[in-house]
């Protein structure tokens, strides 16, 4: 039975297996990614700068990636109409001025691509942010 708890990085599957991409993806880091690290088990820190010098570029963006994504269960938002839950929780660690994320920092449902969802890498979702912050 759902407890209605999120699932910590450190016990979410997907977020395990994102963390153990983060040597590679240090090793030959994606436009814009500054720098990725582990934080602790499952919970990845990457800092991102978009490409110009004004507005998102202006400064770096923490993005944290790491345990039970938000959003309603599958079944649930099938019957309400809503997106289903996100495969893994995706936030930025510092407030951002985005339509498409909320005033926690995560990013909703629109973040997730087509095809993203389905096989989400941790170099898919670091390009995926640093497209959202150069966007126009």
């Amino acid at each position: 039975m759902d407890s209605g708890l999120l699932v910590s990085p450190g016990a979410h599957a997907l977020s395990l297996r994102l963390a153990a991409e983060v040597e590679s993806v240090a090793n030959d880091p994606p436009h814009g990614v500054l720098r990725c690290c582990v934080r602790s088990a499952g919970l990845v820190e990457l800092l991102l700068q978009a490409s110009r010098e004004s507005g998102f570029g202006a400064r770096e963006w923490p993005l944290l990636v790491g345990g039970e994504g938000v959003g309603d269960d599958p079944s649930v938002a099938a019957a309400i109409g809503t997106a289903p839950r996100s495969p893994v929780a995706v936030r930025f660690g510092v407030p951002i001025p985005l339509d498409e994320v909320d005033d926690t920092g995560c990013c909703d449902a629109s973040f997730w691509a087509l095809g993203m969802r389905e096989h989400p890498t941790l170099r898919c979702i670091a390009a995926r942010a640093v497209e959202w912050l150069e966007a126009p």
